[in-house]
């Protein structure tokens, strides 16, 4: 759904950026609690008629994607194929990256949305949108750094922005730790951990020497380790060629790492891929905007290198 407020903010960054903003036809719609624009079957009409308009070159997720998996069933496949466009979502939007890439053939972005990451007050984190220019505009290679710093705080704005007209301290360590070391390249898919574990299960995903993304969503409480046992139960994780893990500004950096690191021992203790803990993916800011699909090379000596033009 379109933040009025944030969506103005969003729609002057975009064309800052060199975009003409156009909205679907039920952006604007909203069911009773405003966590939805509308239907399933009146979005998936929107996904449908913006992936097929050609002169449309971008579809932008407006928000985070409650529902997304509503609209899996009422999408064609078929017309989306061959299609020459680029998708980018964020958080529940994974299950449309996903689709594309497993059903349809098509690589797309993940990272970030309209409302709530370019109409950000003060304007987006300016990392978020050098990773959005870089895999939308450049051909060169992406190379993936940590940030130095992130924030720990997360609004959840209204319609009016009564609660929500001071940009974001950024007030939590950065940096990331690599607890396995070695090197890995393969396709990079995922999300919150959460999402993953329904999606493993419904869409029969195929992870064999992929690179596994996933984080833990601030409003997600569950532990970690059974969360990961469910996932390991569904998916064959030990045939993985990596794993990037995002981080929870619950807990501090170090902290983290240290928790996921038991976590890995406990369930797979034998796997020999890279890991990465605190990789900027996911639900934190600043955040990487990557290519879900596509491969990526993780290596603890040189970093996380998405090749471009392969």
């Amino acid at each position: 759904m379109l933040v009025p407020w944030r969506a103005d903010n969003a729609r002057l960054v975009m064309e800052s950026l060199g975009f003409r903003v156009s909205y679907a036809t039920h952006a604007r719609t909203a069911n009773e609690d405003g966590t939805i624009a509308g239907s399933a079957e009146l979005r998936a009409a929107d996904f449908m008629d913006a992936f097929t308009d050609a002169d449309v070159d971008l579809v932008f997720c407006a928000s985070g994607g409650t529902g997304s998996l509503d609209l899996l069933p009422l999408l064609d496949a078929t017309r989306l194929r061959g299609q020459n466009k680029s998708f980018v979502g964020n958080s529940d939007n994974v299950w449309l990256n996903h689709y594309l890439y497993q059903e349809v053939g098509l690589s797309s972005f993940y990272g970030v949305t309209f409302t709530p990451e370019m109409g950000e007050p003060g304007g987006p984190f300016p990392e978020t949108l050098e990773y959005f220019r870089r895999v939308l505009t450049s051909d060169d290679d992406l190379v993936c750094r940590p940030m130095v710093s992130r924030s720990s705080q997360f609004r959840r704005w209204s319609p009016t922005g009564d609660n929500d007209h001071e940009p974001r301290p950024r007030n939590h360590g950065g940096g990331w730790q690599w607890v396995r070391t070695g090197a890995g390249c393969g396709p990079l898919i995922g999300g919150e951990i959460s999402c993953l574990v329904e999606m493993a299960a419904r869409l029969r995903m195929q992870t064999d020497r992929s690179v596994l993304f996933w984080d833990v969503g601030l409003y997600n409480n569950r532990d970690v380790s059974e969360q990961f046992r469910e996932l390991a139960e569904v998916l064959p994780l030990d045939r993985l060629a990596g794993m990037m893990v995002g981080p929870d500004v619950r807990h501090t950096p170090e902290a983290w790492a240290d928790r996921v690191m038991e976590v890995l021992d406990e369930v797979l203790p034998a796997a020999t891929f890279p890991v990465v803990v605190n990789a900027d993916v996911g639900h934190i800011d600043p955040k990487w905007v990557v290519p879900y699909g596509r491969e990526v090379r993780l290596d603890s000596s040189h970093g996380v290198i998405f090749p471009r033009g392969e």
